[in-house]
């Protein structure tokens, strides 16, 4: 399983605490821009310029996390609830659950199973498409706003992000 949530914490370069991801090739580009962040340090105001010291990375699996119950504010995954059978989203759901604080956010931003774009692949193009992503059949039938109350959450709320994408908020 895959937790990918990099690019997304990468956005908020003042983004400090722990960032948990179960891909060592995603945690090596965060090190590396940790390590190499001239970039971004530009950018940011001096007071914030010491985010190698204030990021921690975590090597963990999204279901399992190993964080204190009520202990985060950000719950965020990128593109990896398709990746996913549908209980192992129901689990990375609850561990959602169990870690945020309350009034804490879910996240996520992924495929869209109602972009008229997926819908109207050709035939052989979808084809192709699952035969890469194996849980693509319980990912475009499961419904992630249900899902999200079921375990608690509120405020669910979902919004495009493209033609194809789309994210998924909810507050604990």
């Amino acid at each position: 399983m895959s937790f990918h949530v990099v690019p997304f914490v990468l956005c908020f370069v003042s983004a400090g605490g722990k960032h948990l991801c179960s891909s060592t090739h995603m945690l090596a580009v965060a090190a590396y821009r940790d390590a190499n962040e001239t970039s971004m340090i530009q950018r940011v105001p001096a007071e914030n310029k010491s985010l190698k010291q204030r990021r921690n990375w975590v090597h963990k699996k999204a279901e399992d996390t190993g964080f204190e119950t009520s202990s985060m504010d950000l719950f965020s995954l990128s593109f990896v609830l398709h990746e996913l059978p549908q209980q192992a989203t129901r689990d990375v759901i609850a561990e959602a659950a169990r870690v945020l604080r309350p009034g804490g956010v879910f996240v996520m931003c992924d495929n869209n199973p109602l972009s008229a774009v997926i819908q109207n692949l050709p035939p052989v193009i979808f084809t192709l498409m699952k035969s890469t992503e194996p849980h693509s059949d319980e990912y475009f039938s499961f419904n992630m706003e249900q899902a999200l109350r079921d375990a608690g959450f509120t405020q669910v709320h979902t919004e495009i992000m493209d033609p194809r994408h789309r994210i998924v908020l909810a507050t604990r």
